[in-house]
């Protein structure tokens, strides 16, 4: 579920805007490509903007538009992320589908495969490689009735979702990426610190 100029999976792309939309401050990166590394071009840090229950598109687009003056970039794509209160990230087992099939079951009937009432979120997944042998395999497929993936499961309220992109175009941006925080978290320690990464077991704190 990484950035995909991170994983180059995308041709010519070199650079992006990285927006984490906190609830006191807002932080922002300017992030390009070179070579094997990467450098942060610029950054900006503004107080969130001050709202009550959801805020309107109008204000977020407007306070997009004074980060993207601070950082003053020219590239459109940007990538920003949704806090711990609008989405969630989960390992969970399910049934082997195609993502598109996986997200119709969810949006029809999420409490019966997360135990929780996810109505009006959209999904994505990472699935986890398996690492069991044939035999096992067979075995979990026997004993569950019908084979199963283990995956990381994300989900964002969908109007959110829908909101952020409309601002992120308002603002003079083209949204590449919504992005969980806790996914951005792990994604950034991975990068920073690969060695120690596939070691075993790191606990992460982001304390704001």
């Amino acid at each position: 579920m990484a950035l995909p100029f991170i994983n180059n999976t995308r041709k010519g792309r070199d650079q992006m805007v990285s927006i984490d939309l906190g609830g006191r401050i807002t932080k922002a990166v300017h992030l390009q490509a070179s070579a094997d590394k990467f450098v942060m071009s610029s950054y900006a840090l503004l107080d969130a903007p001050i709202y009550e229950g959801s805020i309107s598109t109008d204000l977020l687009s407007a306070h997009l538009k004074n980060v993207v003056q601070l950082l003053n970039v020219k590239t459109k794509q940007a990538a920003i992320t949704v806090g711990v209160n609008d989405s969630f990230v989960r390992l969970v087992e399910m049934p082997a589908m195609p993502v598109a099939d996986l997200r119709s079951v969810l949006k029809i009937n999420s409490k019966m495969y997360l135990q929780q009432d996810f109505s009006g979120y959209v999904f994505d997944r990472y699935v986890v490689p398996a690492s069991e042998t044939v035999a096992a395999k067979e075995k979990r497929k026997t004993d569950s009735g019908g084979l199963k993936s283990k995956m990381l499961l994300a989900g964002a309220r969908g109007k959110l979702v829908d909101d952020l992109q409309f601002a992120i175009k308002s603002a003079g941006l083209v949204p590449d990426h919504v992005v969980p925080s806790l996914v951005g978290l792990v994604n950034a320690f991975e990068r920073a610190l690969p060695d120690v990464h596939v070691k075993g077991v790191v606990a992460l704190v982001d304390i704001g």
